[in-house]
């Protein structure tokens, strides 16, 4: 779905009008919502979008992500990072995660941590 820049400069005027009779500095609470963070040139941005109804949180969300993605915009700050592998302890069957990384000495290492007992580590061969 490709959003041009008036469909967005409507739909983001309509976010910002209020219902007649409110106070047009407060917003009004809305059943349904979501927010959004961005991370636009190293800053996090939190976008809130708010609806009488779901579908209507959905449009909306639909068309700030679509520009989103248009701007370049990250959903995350650790773009280069590869994601943690989910695992599961050894010793105690807990959620555990792959991590890796270099030491201060610039030797590789690599191990499973699990996320309920610190000293349940499965150091890997790098």
């Amino acid at each position: 779905m490709d959003i041009d820049n008036q469909e967005i400069e409507e739909a983001v005027e309509g976010w910002q009008k209020t219902p007649e009779g409110k106070d047009e500095n407060n917003l009004p609470e809305a059943p349904a919502s979501a927010t959004v963070r961005f991370w636009i040139d190293g800053y996090g941005v939190l976008f809130t979008m708010r609806d009488e109804k779901v579908a209507g949180v959905r449009d909306k969300l639909e068309v700030i992500l679509q520009y989103a993605k248009q701007k370049g915009w990250k959903p995350s700050w650790k773009e280069d990072e590869k994601p943690a592998i989910k695992r599961v302890c050894d010793v105690c069957g807990a959620d555990a995660e792959q991590r890796e990384g270099i030491t201060k000495t610039g030797k590789k290492w690599a191990g499973i941590f699990c996320s309920e007992n610190k000293n349940h580590v499965k150091w890997l061969n790098v």
